[in-house]
């Protein structure tokens, strides 16, 4: 399947998955108001996000929000992954910053899907939605990440919509 595509928000991250470290697995959903990390932080002292190995959120503050920068047709979104993937050990050297700080940073090197089409993933809103110059800087386009706990085969799932 073949298609092409304009960006008309700028980038933006989903959730962040990190394959490196302390177990548990912790999932990051970025969201507008706050992060969350799964599994066991709680919110108000009710909802626990994230048991076992599954990050299921049912939270109005944790749609991604990006507006809209130009005109077009909204019909989805265009989804990649990007692997921070480890290039040096922890004991080969920590890089520094332009400020002499330490950085990690130079311990990885970025693996992105984003520029090979057979690698992505597109999500379908509803119906399209038309943007004309004076939704710019006003019409968001909006998204929450599920992970985990779906059955079947699934591992993920988004939610998306306009808000006009």
């Amino acid at each position: 399947w073949q298609y092409g595509h304009k960006r008309l928000t700028d980038d933006f991250t989903i959730a962040t998955i990190p394959y490196e470290g302390p177990a548990p697995l912790q999932i990051t959903i970025h969201g507008a108001d706050r992060e969350l990390k799964q599994p066991e932080e709680k919110q108000n002292g009710a909802t626990e996000y994230g048991t076992g190995n599954h990050c299921n959120v049912d939270d109005d503050s944790l749609w991604i929000k990006s507006l809209f920068k130009c005109e077009g047709i909204c019909h989805g979104m265009v989804c990649w992954v990007e692997y921070n993937v480890r290039i040096k050990g922890d004991n080969e050297g920590i890089c520094s910053d332009n400020n002499g700080k330490s950085d990690t940073n130079c311990l990885f090197k970025t693996i992105s899907t984003a520029t090979r089409q057979h690698k992505q993933a597109v999500r379908l809103v509803k119906d399209a939605i038309s943007l004309t110059e004076k939704d710019i800087g006003r019409t968001k386009f909006c998204c929450r990440a599920n992970f985990g706990g779906l059955g079947g085969s699934e591992d993920h799932s988004f939610e998306i919509k306009v808000e006009q």
